[in-house]
This record gives C-alpha cells, structure tokens and sequence, in this order.
C-alpha cells in the first residue's frame, strides 16, 4: 500500500522525539539512541511528508525496548478504532551501530530560499512542534539558520513547499535549494563557503542616498551590506548632526541597521532615497522596527506630510481582490494616510500602491517578497506594487519631490506580549500581571538594566519619564512612560 513508517522514541520522564519517515516493504531500520528505553512504531501514509501524529495511520502500544533484542516485527495492524498494532521482540546478530551522538551535541543549519517565510521542522533527537514547525528569521548574512542536536533530521518549508528530508546532521552546514523530487520536494545542495551570491557589488555603482537615524542611545553604530561596507559587526560608529540626526550615506540600493552594539534596529533592506528613521515597536527577537519620520524633524508636533489638498490612499490588490484601480477604481478611500501613516490588516498576501484623486504611484517593476521599503512613481506603463504578507501593519509614506517613498512594520502592542502575561501603563506606573512565573527584565533604551526579577503574579514599579524595553518570558516590547 505504499505506507510510510517511523518510530517515535523516548527516555523515561523525557520528551520523545521522531526518527526518519522511511518507506518500506518488508523491513524497515531505525536508529534511536541507546539511553532511549521506549518506542511507539507508528504507519503512515504514502503521502505523509514527515512524521506527525495527527497523519498517523496505525500504531502500537507504548513498547519497552528489550535489552537483548533489536528487531520488532508486526503481526498484526489492529482493526476498529482505537486498536493498536501488536507483534514480537527479536535478536538479530550483526549490522553496523549507528554512531553514538553525546547528549547535548548541536549543530547549526543554515538555509536559504526566496521563500517570504521560512520554517524548520525537526525529529530524531529536536522536535520544533509539529508541522510546519517554527518560522526562523534571516540572518544578518541572508541566511536562515536552526540549531539542532547533532544526529537529527530536519525539514525547511514555507507552509506549502518544502525540501526533502535532510536527515541525520553531524557538522555545521549550508544549503541552498536544488531541483525537485518526484513529490516536487526540493533537494538541497551544500554551499560549502556559506557565502551567497558571491561578493556583492552596489546596485548602483556610484548612486548614493543618507539615511538618518534617531535614538536616545549614547552611541550609535551603522553596520551595511549590499553595496556597503562599514567592517565587521557592529559597523562603525556615526556622528550625531546638528540637527539631532545620526546619518550614513550608503550606495543606492544597498541594507543597513543601526544599533548600539546591544540594542540594534531589524534589518533596512534596499535603501533607494534619502530617509528619515526612529524607532518603532519592537519585534519577537527584541530588535526594533523602524518608522520614517516624513518630514526629517526631531520632536513636537510633526506637520502634515501632505500640506494642501493633496489626500493619499493605500490601494492595490487585497485580500483577493483588487480595490482602487481597474473596475472598481471609483472605490479607494477606506485606507487613507494621516500625517503620513495608515494601519492596515491583512488576511491573506497583498500587494498595494498608493493613489491620489488624480494620480497612481506604483514601483518600477517588481521588487521581491522581501522589500519592506519602495520609491513609487507616476507610472504609466511597467508599474507594479509592493508585497505585504498576511498580518497587521503600520504604512509610513514620504512624499518626495517627484516619487512617494512607502514603507511598511509590524503593528505591536505592549498588550500582546504573551498569550499568559498582561502589560500595562497608568500614569508613571508600570503593571505586570502573568498567569505563570516569568522573568521579567527592564532596560532603558541605551541597554542600562532597570530591574530583573521572577514574577510569580503580579509586578508594579513606579518608572521615571522615557523610554523602556520591558522583557517578559524571551519576548521584548517597548513601553513609554509619559
């Protein structure tokens, strides 16, 4: 019938994890270490990807592994719902033994797909929760990369394509996608220098732009790649200007963050005009988005980005459908910028432009998944808009002299900081409440720690005006005290 197999292992009063999801007619060979005492046998699928519960077709019971015996042989699959697959301990002489891996042994996977997302699935010694498994980011380096135990397998997908099976990983290693299986899985192929695209040149051979930056930290440093190279991590420090801006001029085009050696913003990728930076919210692994300040003026109450009578309009192709252009190019007014900025939630990947009662502004030509930042012009033909994919974000628009420059971040709230913990601010009062103990940790935005202490239920301090970073079960979220 084509079914698919694997075991599914553990040391007593420890988590298990899966071995390999092989094929097999007659006989099928797993390797489980030797601390493992316990074995569930488990049938899947022919169309099973990897081994997870919820696809499993049969099973047996909770099995002790004999110490004298290796081999297991069904006599029997079960029949009716909830029997269980029964069978025989045998001993077979000879075989080679699998390498014994030591507890606590890791390796680091890194991988790279022009996917929007990446996740990594794991078995055999990790497990990163079923299938997909966990989203992982890119690296500073346009790597993706999971940390493993040495010996297990691992699986990279996008929630819909995946590669094949990698199993048994000993050593550090670099994979990059290769063609497709018969399943249109996708092979992987090492890419033994870690390097990718080879070296870099600038987008735009001598074209430049500056982008200023602003935070309260005592020294800022700007770390570039792309077309721009300030030296290793992290870059070099810049100089405060007498307008209160920190500024780096980089080739057209080209990536940059700007931290302070602690405290460091996401990734600014593609950098095509001059911009205005200062922090946003914070996101899961406590680096700071960036929100553009449109008119490039430090405090107070910022003027309209769009002085006069001119209105703006986040409009494109959402949620399946277009709106503001094409048939329904009478209908665009839901999404309208104020002072520069408009929240928008999507369901589903979309992709948008912005538009005026007279004009569309579009990029020029397709940008990728991965831009989160685009110059959009007047376009009367080759136009295309900017991705977003599915979630809640905030949009920042600039209006230049003869382009709009867009740029997209995630919409966080202090409130979301864990599905057991509850934040809030009343007056200078900081208020923590969670549902289990969590290690609550305090820093100004120049990284000085403020308190650090284990909450069993609720916390409350009294915070002196400013800005803080308030760290709560490995989550990291902003918090202004007026």
């Amino acid at each position: 019938d084509g079914a698919k197999f694997a075991a599914w292992a553990w040391e007593s009063d420890k988590e298990g994890s899966w071995t390999s999801l092989l094929s097999g007619a007659d006989t099928v060979t797993f390797s489980v270490a030797k601390a493992a005492g316990n074995i569930i046998f488990v049938r899947f699928s022919s169309e099973a990807s990897a081994p997870d519960w919820k696809d499993a077709w049969n099973q047996t019971e909770d099995l002790q592994i004999p110490a004298d015996k290796n081999v297991f042989t069904i006599t029997g699959w079960g029949e009716g719902d909830g029997a269980k697959s029964v069978g025989t301990w045998d001993k077979v002489e000879g075989g080679e033994e699998p390498p014994v891996v030591e507890p606590g042994e890791t390796v680091t996977v890194r991988f790279y797909a022009d996917w929007a997302v990446v996740n990594a699935y794991a078995w055999g010694g990790s497990d990163f929760g079923a299938w997909p498994g966990k989203a992982i980011s890119k690296g500073n380096d346009g790597w993706y990369s999971a940390e493993i135990a040495k010996g297990a397998n691992i699986i990279f997908n996008n929630g819909e394509l995946q590669t094949v099976n990698i199993e048994n990983v000993t050593a550090d290693v670099c994979y990059e996608l290769g063609e497709t299986d018969a399943e249109g899985h996708f092979n992987v192929v090492v890419n033994a220098n870690c390097v990718l695209g080879g070296e870099e040149p600038p987008v735009n051979p001598g074209e430049t732009v500056t982008v200023r930056f602003y935070a309260d930290w005592a020294v800022v440093n700007a770390y570039a790649w792309g077309g721009s190279d300030f030296g290793a991590w992290p870059g070099k420090a810049i100089s405060k200007g007498n307008d209160g801006w920190y500024s780096a001029e980089i080739a057209k085009g080209a990536n940059i963050i700007f931290n302070n050696g602690e405290l460091q913003t996401v990734n600014i990728e593609n950098v095509t005009a001059d911009v205005c930076y200062e922090l946003g919210e914070t996101d899961a692994e406590g680096h700071f988005n960036v929100v553009v300040n449109a008119n490039c003026v430090l405090g107070g109450e910022e003027p309209p980005v769009n002085p006069g009578e001119t209105d703006y309009y986040l409009v494109g192709y959402i949620d399946g459908a277009d709106y503001g252009f094409g048939e329904v190019a009478d209908d665009y007014k839901a999404h309208k910028f104020e002072k520069g900025k408009v929240t928008v939630s999507f369901n589903q990947d979309s992709y948008v432009f912005v538009r005026t009662d007279e004009q569309m502004y579009m990029t020029n030509g397709w940008l990728g998944t991965d831009v989160k930042s685009a110059e959009l012009f007047v376009m009367e033909e080759g136009g295309d808009k900017l991705y977003v994919p599915a979630g809640t974000f905030v949009f920042s628009l600039q209006v230049n002299e003869n382009s709009l420059l867009l740029s997209y971040a995630p919409a966080t709230s202090l409130k979301d900081v864990d599905v057991n913990a509850v934040v809030t601010i009343s007056d200078n009062m900081l208020n923590v409440v969670v549902e289990n103990a969590m290690n609550v940790s305090i820093y100004t935005v120049s990284g000085q720690l403020v308190d650090n202490c284990l909450v069993n239920s609720t916390y409350t301090r009294a915070m002196n005006s400013g800005m803080y970073i308030v760290r709560i079960g490995g989550q990291s979220f902003k918090a202004v005290i007026r």
